[in-house]
């Protein structure tokens, strides 16, 4: 029988304190952010995943700390049967007392919590993907290129054989790996495994490995990027994505197969982030 899928969620309103400092380059709204409308989106999503059949687990919010509706960050899950968690570490001071919140969710749950060393930057699943056995890691902004090496070695403490490949972001706008990197498992029969990915988030290097890889590949215009169309959640064969985008969602319905459900993510864009940011894997 099947796992299902469960997606963890945080049921906040991304109402940014007074000196809440921006932390990416779609904040200059951030301390205009419609409250009501975040929770309409927030309901909206929730509906959304469970409708197209993934169980929902909630961390709680905390006041203080707005972007921990960004619950993607709180972690790398690790694949197997046993639940392991790589718990984020973050960069600015704004987001760093999440990571207690993080633990104690995680440790409840029956997760093994597995700790970087003190001092090492990473953000989680924003900046860490999964395709197959391979993890991209998107470095450059947040965490510098030398966590690569801590990454690889919690996975060979965790006896998971994968191979890690960094991507160097070369663009602020994108400044986590989800906002310009997203691959798609599709079900072998009507849909196929397709990467999307938007080439003006990376360098040359990474640009290279990119055209290297064994999969369909979609580019992602700058102005579809932009409505952070690459920041979206595949459930199966169903997209749940910012609504906005000139091509990207047609191409994904009509050239690929794929249903795609939009949503309208602009009060959610104001704090930096979009519907892959919202929700986090933890099957």
């Amino acid at each position: 029988m099947k796992k299902r899928t469960e997606i963890l969620m945080c049921p906040g309103d991304l109402q940014y304190p007074e000196g809440y400092g921006k932390i990416n380059e779609w904040m200059d709204e951030r301390h205009s952010v419609g409250s009501f409308m975040v929770k309409w989106v927030y309901r909206k999503v929730i509906k959304l995943v469970s409708f197209f059949g993934a169980d929902i687990k909630l961390i709680p919010f905390q006041k203080e700390y707005p972007d921990m509706f960004f619950v993607r960050n709180a972690g790398l899950i690790l694949p197997g049967e046993k639940r392991r968690v790589i718990l984020s570490s973050f960069k600015h001071k704004e987001r760093q007392g999440e990571r207690d919140f993080y633990r104690k969710w995680f440790e409840e749950n029956g997760f093994e919590v597995i700790d970087l060393p003190v001092g090492v930057i990473f953000e989680g699943g924003g900046e860490a993907i999964w395709y197959k056995n391979t993890l991209f890691f998107g470095h450059g902004f947040r965490a510098p290129i030398n966590t690569t090496n801590h990454i690889r070695y919690a996975l060979y403490k965790a006896n998971l054989e994968a191979n890690v490949v960094p991507l160097k972001l070369n663009d602020e706008r994108f400044y986590h790996l989800d906002t310009a990197f997203m691959p798609i498992y599709g079900d072998g029969e009507t849909t196929e495994d397709v990467l999307v990915y938007a080439p003006i988030a990376f360098d040359i290097e990474a640009l290279k490995t990119i055209a290297a890889l064994s999969i369909k590949r979609i580019e992602v215009s700058e102005e579809d990027a932009c409505v952070f169309g690459c920041n979206f959640l595949a459930i199966g064969n169903n997209i749940i994505m910012a609504k906005g985008t000139k091509n990207l969602a047609y191409k994904l319905q009509n050239f690929y197969g794929f249903n795609v459900y939009e949503v309208d993510m602009a009060e959610i864009k104001k704090g930096g982030g979009s519907v892959y940011c919202m929700t986090l894997n933890i099957s």
